[in-house]
């Protein structure tokens, strides 16, 4: 159905296109037409801050969170009331997810270490904050200062974001015995390499090395042996040098094989 709303109504003007059903006001300073009765009071609003001048039942949707609002008004006062029990975007808050793009979707979040504003993220900030007395040595989730995250504050009005970047995300052992212990949430982990063993026999006449194993190789360059000794005999050669990738693959760090994805977290 169509309704044929006034051309140029005038602040305040009233129009009921059908008998029993809503009734529209037409807002001038918003240029609108609004429902004052029969539906929803004053139509749904959508934006990071409230609307001024809401009327009794106005719905107000936060963009930023997705909660979902109603302007209750009372005889001695008025308020926005949350609307529980609905389905909002950021159920998740907190949530670390990998995504094959290269900027973040609607509702997420680089986790980049930053700082956040805390009143513009409040679901976030309430799913991860550290809390009073870990905010002086957590990792992330702490109250800080600014968006560099470098000053922590308990009154601080930024929060400061996991860093994902060139991370690989750990199981945080709180209850397995004998694993990573006394490892603490939401800490980070220098690189390690796994031990790598080799052997090198001597040469019982020149001194030299006539056997090797494992990630030691013969070198048969640069003998440097004492002048009394005979080298008619099983002489050997001078030296053993070490190098890992006879034995595993190298790079300049240490990694397990990998994509490399955006990491974000959900707000």
């Amino acid at each position: 159905m169509a309704f044929n709303f006034p051309n140029s109504p005038a602040n305040g003007a009233i129009y009921a296109p059908v008998a029993g059903g809503p009734i529209y006001t037409w807002d001038a300073a918003g240029g609108v037409w609004k429902i004052t009765s029969g539906g929803l009071n004053g139509g749904l609003f959508i934006g990071d801050n409230p609307p001024s001048n809401p009327i009794n039942g106005q719905m107000w949707l936060r963009s930023t969170t997705g909660a979902l609002y109603a302007w209750y008004v009372e005889p001695t006062s008025s308020q926005w009331i949350q609307i529980p029990g609905i389905a909002t975007p950021n159920g998740d808050a907190g949530k670390i997810d990998w995504f094959a793009m290269r900027t973040p979707p609607p509702g997420w979040l680089k986790a980049n270490g930053i700082g956040v504003l805390r009143a513009t993220y409040p679901n976030l900030d309430t799913a991860i904050y550290c809390g009073d007395a870990n905010n002086a040595t957590a990792g992330f989730g702490y109250h800080c200062t600014d968006a560099t995250a470098a000053t922590r504050s308990l009154s601080g009005l930024y929060l400061a974001l996991p860093e994902m970047r060139d991370e690989f995300a750990r199981g945080w052992v709180d209850d397995r015995a004998g694993i990573n212990a006394g490892r603490a949430f939401g800490s980070t982990q220098a690189d390690a390499l796994q031990n790598i063993t080799g052997r090198f026999k001597q040469a019982p006449t020149s001194g030299g090395i006539d056997g090797q194993s494992g990630a030691f190789a013969a070198n048969p360059g640069g003998q440097n042996y004492d002048s009394n000794v005979t080298l008619t005999t099983n002489p050997g050669v001078g030296y053993g040098d070490f190098d890992a990738s006879r034995v595993a693959r190298t790079a300049a760090e240490t990694r397990p094989h990998n994509v490399a994805l955006l990491a974000c977290i959900k707000y």
